[in-house]
């Protein structure tokens, strides 16, 4: 299945929970059971991000973005997500740097994706305390000679029957709702970040599992009081990476030539549910008249026979995809001008690149929310006789590739 194919169904369920709640007539109960649909669609939305890049990571396509990543703060957010599992069991996580206690002030930094380092440590500390005996210890090491890498050691031994496929996808012995795909996976993301997973395992020293990275990937020193880091602004779950990030546009404001209730609006997405869903979204907003095209080929059609002020349009519709239609847009004078919004389940910097040189500039990434989807058309309306971004943009993206 394509990410087009998981992504766009579930904008339906971020969305219409979120609208729902907005509703002043419903009681605290149903609210509070939105917010549990509303949570578990960012749940799955994380799944379908993580299936994805490993999809891309076992073909060696994945694309790695490195920057510095604190990773003493990165350890501490990991061991807080852990720590109820840890607690059931009594069992205390510790960090050390060098051999040394290291505090939260502390800051060593490996380069790298923030979002990889985070999952792949909690895979193995979640791992860890699972496989540890009732009050022990986990303890996580950063440490840079005789190369720079991280540890994490537990008390408990892997069973002798799994430590011949330990590396295997789907390799799992002893645990009821173990899928197999934790250090599979933890090692995935080791190799694509230049370095690799290896482990040591006795009855009597307990199981560590080594990190092992480049000798040019690490620095450390200490953090400034108050200073930000990446890590530092890591969410309370999977954090996505800077390439999925869509770039916004950076333009001047200009005074909207017409009243929202006079803007006429293209809305060209394949799924009808998702047409339904912005229209609803912008009605809230005060727009009034909108247009809809099943597909590429009516899109070209309207067009072809109407004029409006603005476009939104999916990037993957039978007939004639989004591309297509702006291609089409930018063959006609009297519409070359008409904002242009593309809509899309991908956000990699190869569409973003592809579309960029294009000339499109605007983007919405299923799922969105609602006032994502309503701060976007007022920006791009405001926007909409500016064409420099562009520029600015492509600028963007090559300073990522270096």
């Amino acid at each position: 299945m394509t990410t087009h194919d998981l992504k766009a169904p579930l904008t339906a369920f971020v969305n219409i929970p979120e609208m729902l709640i907005r509703d002043t007539g419903l009681n605290s109960s149903q609210k509070e059971m939105l917010a549990v649909l509303s949570k578990s669609a960012d749940r799955m939305l994380e799944m379908i991000n993580r299936s994805l890049d490993l999809c891309q990571m076992e073909k060696g396509t994945y694309k790695l973005i490195s920057v510095p990543v604190n990773m003493v703060k990165l350890v501490y957010q990991v061991f807080n997500q852990s720590c109820r599992q840890a607690q059931l069991k009594e069992i205390k996580c510790s960090l050390v740097f060098n051999g040394k206690p290291a505090s939260q002030e502390d800051n060593v930094e490996f380069n790298g994706e923030e979002f990889m380092f985070f999952s792949m440590l909690s895979n193995l500390v979640k791992n860890a305390i699972e496989a540890s005996p009732v009050n022990s210890e986990v303890v996580v090491s950063l440490f840079d000679s005789p190369f720079p890498g991280i540890s994490i050691k537990n008390q408990g031994a892997i069973p002798a029957q799994i430590r011949d496929r330990i590396f295997q996808r789907y390799a799992t012995f002893g645990k009821e709702k173990g899928a197999g795909l934790g250090v599979y996976s933890a090692r995935l993301m080791a190799r694509t970040l230049g370095g690799d997973l290896c482990f040591k395992t006795s009855e009597n020293e307990g199981t560590t599992f080594i990190v092992t990275l480049g000798y040019s990937d690490m620095t450390h020193g200490r953090a400034e009081p108050g200073s930000e880091t990446l890590a530092g602004r890591l969410p309370g779950k999977f954090p996505q990476p800077p390439s999925r990030e869509i770039i916004p546009a950076i333009e001047p404001k200009h005074d909207l030539p017409k009243s929202k209730a006079e803007m006429k609006i293209l809305i060209a997405d394949d799924f009808g549910y998702m047409r339904l869903i912005i229209k609803d979204i912008l009605k809230k907003e005060g727009y009034l008249k909108f247009f809809e095209a099943a597909d590429g080929e009516k899109a070209i059609s309207f067009l072809s026979k109407n004029q409006a002020d603005l476009i939104l349009c999916d990037w993957n519709m039978p007939e004639k995809n989004g591309l297509e239609v702006f291609q089409f847009m930018q063959s006609r004078a009297e519409l070359k001008d008409i904002p242009f919004i593309m809509i899309t389940a991908n956000a990699s910097l190869s569409d973003i690149e592809k579309a960029a040189n294009m000339g499109i500039r605007n983007y919405l990434v299923k799922p969105f929310s609602p006032d994502f989807l309503s701060q976007k058309v007022e920006t791009v309306l405001a926007n909409r006789k500016n064409k420099d971004n562009v520029d600015d943009q492509l600028d963007f993206l090559s300073s990522l590739r270096k």
